[in-house]
């Protein structure tokens, strides 16, 4: 039985835009560096600036070199990259430079246990015997609406210290999951990917997961009863 002519052209622009997005999406999000001559041919690096959404210099903010990863599947124009251990901060003009990177597709992004800002560069691949300079990554604030603060007790009130909790989420076809430890007053903190609600799961060594409920933004006070 053959199918209505509106459902065979409606699935034929569907296929399309998801062409459209697994090629275009990629190129839209290269960057675009001054390739120098490096004073080693053997090696690749990378350098720019971080500015705020005005223009201004940042300094003092730590970012990471984060490469594609060989085994990632890319959907729908996303890749996956894994951060090495390509770590600088900020010069006092904003400026950062990683002196060495492998030569595959990667990106700068705004790295740390607790940022205040986020922002990433465009996709690049840097070449051996060349500096990729001039790129420009825009530092934004992390809204409070993404920002998690907590502490983490037990039924009389005692802080639980140094008890890893994962986050789990998931939204459309992304899935997220983070791990944050509690401090020596059982407090935690988390910044989500994006707007929602999390779940928490309390893991502690030696001892029985136990799920903590879900949660969104502010600060939360939790109560779990670890035993092992």
């Amino acid at each position: 039985m053959w199918a209505p002519r509106w459902k065979v052209t409606l699935v034929a622009a569907f296929a399309a835009l998801l062409a459209m997005v697994w090629l275009v999406l990629p190129v839209l999000r290269r960057a675009n560096p001054t390739f120098l001559a490096h004073a080693d041919p053997a090696l690749a690096a990378v350098a720019g600036t971080v500015v705020d959404p005005e223009g201004h210099p940042v300094a003092g903010i730590e970012v990471t070199w984060f490469a594609a990863d060989p085994d990632g599947v890319a959907m729908l124009g996303h890749r996956a990259f894994v951060g090495g251990r390509e770590h600088v901060v900020t010069d006092a003009r904003g400026g950062f430079r990683f002196a060495t990177v492998p030569t595959v597709d990667g990106h700068v992004a705004i790295a740390g246990s607790k940022p205040q800002w986020e922002g990433s560069t465009g996709e690049l691949t840097p070449r051996a015997g060349f500096v990729a300079s001039g790129l420009r990554l825009v530092a934004r604030p992390i809204p409070p609406s993404r920002r998690l603060q907590g502490t983490l007790h037990d039924p009389d009130g005692k802080p639980l210290a140094f008890v890893p909790i994962l986050a789990k989420g998931s939204r459309w076809l992304r899935n997220a999951q983070d791990l944050a430890m509690t401090d020596a007053d059982g407090r935690f903190e988390f910044v989500w990917p994006w707007d929602g609600e999390f779940e928490l799961i309390a893991r502690p060594e030696g001892a029985a997961e136990q799920p903590l409920g879900r949660v969104t933004s502010g600060e939360v006070h939790l109560t779990a009863s670890l035993r092992r």
